[in-house]
């Protein structure tokens, strides 16, 4: 009877030991289902008020937007009295409205911000810095022509009782008009590429194996009443350097700041000559030897013979007898244009009037790709007119990949072929080989290459192919080599020569610079001048990057 009264009393214990597991894990599971749906709520929470603070970043570009194009004053207008601007964002543009609160803030971007942005922002493009724009001393040249400081950056923080979530954006000025607007273009148009046929901003290098002439490809000289020049002018903000058997026949200028340059900003070694005059910022330099005097002597290096080239004269006369080298010579550096970007457009290829590809550089190539030894580049035309597209974009133009295919622009199109590359982060943005890439239209206008970022541009010239074109890349080291001839212009921020053959340079581009030039660049962005100082009109912001912050950064 005991022994079944103990039975009993160890079930029911057992029985409250298993209730009490029981009512502890139904207790801990009610504690992490509790926690989960907090978690849940707070994620929801957070989502929304991540969705909220993207809303008010919409809502200041649009606004900056809107009032570049119509001309009317933003709401978020800063200036160097007034550097950021905060405003709320009305409750009507929030899903719902309820109890979020949303503060915007623009503003100009600090001294240090500014530091980094050039230092290591792959968009960062000096051609609209302000800084850039003036030159203190020999070791920053001159790289921008806009004085006035677009660079904005756009702090949103959306709150609702004790969560917040900020974004922070640093906004791109456009240099065309925005998506679905007709945009502000007043003013007059820039003037992308320079008087001088080849322009580096820092070292103009030219150091050939064998022979290098360097000749105008047109009328070589023009003439002012009894005195000639050469219409072939090269120049950089810098340096130059001529070695090996070089001849220019032209006018170098070398447009340095004077303050800390080296003696000598010009090197001339002994077999390079230069057949026009020199124009350099410095006092002196001791590899420079010129004669003022009717006729250059055996060991002049600079012989201003404009005159007797012309066939004007027999001898030197004005400024070419009298001063074949200019020291102090108080020449403007050359203030370098931003580079114009292609948008995206849709492409009709077959002529039936619908789109069946896009100017994206690669995929226009495929879908034009009949499978033969090489692509013969006819434009197409935007979708149901017959509007030829003949700009493109790109990250890389490389013909030493093993899959690429040779490319042939064809003759046969009304306009040149202008493409643009935007590989910032690319090593060598374009990379090509003149036998895999050939302008056949015979004029160098018709093949325009487009580069902003800072890798590089080599192009070699293969001796059974010349190179026909015109490169426009500010900020990029440009090299040319091989054997043959480069026919056309460039601009670049190191340019290094080591080509054997001809460069035969087109010393007039006012065609394409005003937009003419038989399809030649029309420029997308134009210049303002106001109270004397010059800008870029720019025609609207878009966010380049994208950073949340856990800290509120608007309160």
């Amino acid at each position: 009877m005991r022994q079944r009264s103990r039975k009993k009393g160890y079930a029911l214990v057992s029985i409250i030991v298993i209730g009490l597991f029981a009512i502890l894990f139904m207790l801990a599971l009610a504690g992490m289902l509790l926690s989960l749906a907090r978690s849940e709520a707070v994620t929801k929470q957070k989502s929304n008020l991540l969705d909220a603070a993207e809303i008010g970043l919409d809502y200041a570009v649009s606004n900056l937007n809107e009032a570049l194009e119509t001309g009317n004053q933003s709401l978020f207008e800063v200036s160097d009295s007034l550097p950021e601007k905060v405003v709320t964002l009305p409750s009507s543009y929030l899903p719902g409205g309820g109890n979020t609160t949303v503060k915007i803030k623009v503003r100009k971007l600090t001294g240090a911000e500014r530091l980094v942005h050039s230092s290591f922002g792959v968009l960062y493009c000096p051609q609209m810095e302000p800084l850039e724009a003036v030159s203190t001393q020999y070791s920053d040249p001159v790289r921008s022509m806009n004085l006035v400081d677009y660079g904005r950056i756009v702090e949103v923080s959306a709150q609702r009782g004790v969560f917040h979530k900020s974004i922070r954006a640093v906004l791109e000025p456009r240099l065309e008009a925005p998506p679905g607007g007709a945009g502000n273009f007043s003013g007059s148009p820039t003037a992308l590429f320079p008087g001088s046929a080849v322009f580096a901003v820092t070292n103009l290098s030219l150091k050939p194996t064998g022979n290098l002439q360097l000749n105008s490809l047109g009328t070589s000289t023009t003439s002012s009443g009894s005195e000639s020049q050469f219409t072939l002018k090269m120049q950089s903000n810098q340096s130059a350097s001529l070695a090996g058997n070089t001849t220019l026949t032209g006018d170098l200028l070398v447009t340095n700041n004077s303050t800390g340059a080296p003696n000598n900003v010009v090197q001339l070694s002994d077999n390079a000559n230069i057949d026009g005059r020199l124009f350099t910022n410095n006092t002196s330099n001791s590899s420079v030897q010129s004669t003022p005097g009717a006729q250059p002597t055996g060991s002049d290096n600079v012989d201003a013979v404009a005159d007797i080239a012309s066939g004007q004269s027999s001898d030197r006369v004005g400024a070419n007898d009298s001063s074949p080298t200019v020291f102090n010579s108080g020449e403007s550096p050359v203030n370098p244009s931003p580079v114009p970007t292609a948008s995206l457009t849709s492409v009709d290829t077959t002529g039936d009037g619908t789109a069946d590809t896009t100017n994206q550089f690669d995929s226009f190539l495929a879908s034009i790709d009949s499978g033969g030894s090489s692509i013969d580049l006819n434009h197409g035309t935007v979708p149901g007119t017959s509007t030829e597209v003949n700009s493109y974009s790109t990250s890389q133009i490389d013909t030493s990949d093993p899959g690429a295919r040779a490319v042939n622009i064809s003759s046969s199109n009304l306009n040149a072929t202008k493409i643009f590359v935007d590989g910032s982060n690319t090593a060598d943005a374009v990379k090509i080989d003149t036998s895999m890439f050939k302008n056949n239209t015979g004029d160098p206008r018709n093949l325009q290459i487009y580069y902003s970022g800072p890798g590089n541009i080599k192009i070699n010239v293969d001796g059974s192919q010349d190179f026909n074109g015109l490169i426009y890349a500010p900020n990029a080291n440009i090299s040319i080599g091989g054997n043959g001839n480069f026919n056309g212009a460039l601009v670049g921020n190191k340019v290094d020569i080591t080509l054997n053959g001809n460069m035969n340079l087109i010393t007039d581009l006012s065609d394409l610079n005003s937009g003419g030039g038989g399809g030649g660049l029309v420029p997308t962005f134009n210049t303002v001048t106001s109270g004397g100082v010059t800008s870029v009109a720019v025609q609207g912001y878009r966010p380049t990057t994208f950073q949340e912050v856990p800290n509120l950064l608007v309160p």
